[in-house]
């Protein structure tokens, strides 16, 4: 599990949503594809995990959560 948010958590760093075919579900790689576009660049660099920031794996559920401001942009 820590090497599977790492590799995909770097190829949205990226914005390499084409690597992600085969990885994830059709529909959350449709979703992961609208949603993208709307994060700044430095907002994708952020996504990047490295094994040494996981203290703790939980593997039956992965997700990221944004807030998202008055204005409808992501903090």
């Amino acid at each position: 599990a820590k090497q599977a948010i790492q590799v995909i958590s770097n190829h949205l760093a990226l914005g390499d949503t084409a690597s992600l075919e085969g990885l994830v579900e059709r529909e959350a790689l449709s979703e992961i594809k609208t949603n993208l576009c709307f994060f700044s660049s430095e907002q994708r660099r952020m996504l990047a995990v490295d094994s040494q920031d996981i203290f703790f794996a939980f593997p039956y559920k992965v997700g990221i959560i944004m807030n998202d401001n008055e204005r409808g942009e992501f903090s």
